[in-house]
């Protein structure tokens, strides 16, 4: 049974002083015999705030029958910082089945990555016929070196919308030091090693205490990453770095350039997302 609550008609009585001022409205509440719920319940449903005063207290007392309370909750002069029951909340771990948080804003777009191989050569043809030189998937061989190409790659940015009562330095700190970081667990569904940390813009304003946007971009790894017929790379995170290292050799009478080695660089560090209080 879930909880209801009802205002009193001898609710919103006003005690006012040269020093203080303070505004209480009165519930009769029902629906559970744990004054915890009761008291969770009246945090829940209640505004945070009335005529510029702030959530300080929430009293809660039986008041017979078993499932019946009187709940008081008092507003004060108080900083938005201080409102009760806005403590920054456990993690909670995102169903990926559920239908996304309105906290959640994203943008799905190609990023730009620079290749040297294909996943396949489909076709080479030479003047005269005859064979051309198997490059073994390198693309734009110059007798420089292999030039590559710029080609679009899946990549996710998306913004996780968060309210907090107040924002310590400690916690400031935190968010500058996870900036420009990948997660080291599994977080928010994505992988280990998929998700970068672009920062986050945050703001205060009197009624609504701080709001913070926390800024992110996803790049998935892969498995089995084929370089050419001889190189297979069996893992790349998804914020590693890739490249290849070439040999010269002879192919059809021609001087070629071949694959001969690929390299994962780790060029980010990898933190604990846990950290960002915003769940996991």
């Amino acid at each position: 049974m879930s909880v209801s609550l009802w205002e009193l008609v001898s609710s919103r009585g006003i005690q006012e002083s040269r020093d203080d001022r303070t505004f209480t409205v009165k519930y009769i509440a029902m629906g559970s015999t744990d004054s915890t719920v009761i008291r969770n319940a009246a945090i829940l449903d209640t505004p945070r705030s009335y005529w510029g005063l702030y959530r300080s207290a929430v009293n809660v007392e039986p008041r017979g029958g078993n499932q019946y309370w009187d709940v008081d909750v008092t507003y004060a002069v108080i900083s938005p910082n201080e409102v009760l029951g806005e403590e920054p909340l456990p993690p909670e771990t995102l169903d990926p089945d559920a239908p996304l948080p309105v906290s959640y804003s994203f943008q799905t777009s190609g990023g730009t990555t620079h290749i040297q191989q294909s996943r396949s050569t489909t076709s080479s043809t030479v003047v005269g016929g005859g064979a051309a030189p198997n490059f073994k998937q390198a693309i734009n061989v110059t007798k420089e070196g292999v030039e590559g190409v710029d080609i679009v790659t899946a990549q996710a940015e998306f913004t996780i919308e968060a309210r907090r009562a107040f924002v310590s330095l400690n916690y400031f700190n935190t968010l500058f030091r996870l900036t420009g970081t990948v997660n080291n667990a599994a977080w928010k569904n994505f992988q280990e090693g998929e998700v970068l940390y672009l920062g986050c813009d945050a703001r205060y304003t009197s009624n609504d205490g701080w709001s913070l946007s926390h800024k992110f971009s996803a790049e998935p790894n892969q498995e089995s990453l084929r370089i050419s017929a001889d190189l297979t790379v069996a893992r790349k995170y998804g914020w590693d770095y890739l490249w290849v290292g070439y040999k010269e050799g002879f192919d059809a009478g021609y001087r070629v350039r071949t694959p001969f080695a690929a390299y994962c660089e780790r060029v980010y560090r990898f933190t604990n997302f846990a950290q960002l209080e915003i769940g996991v």
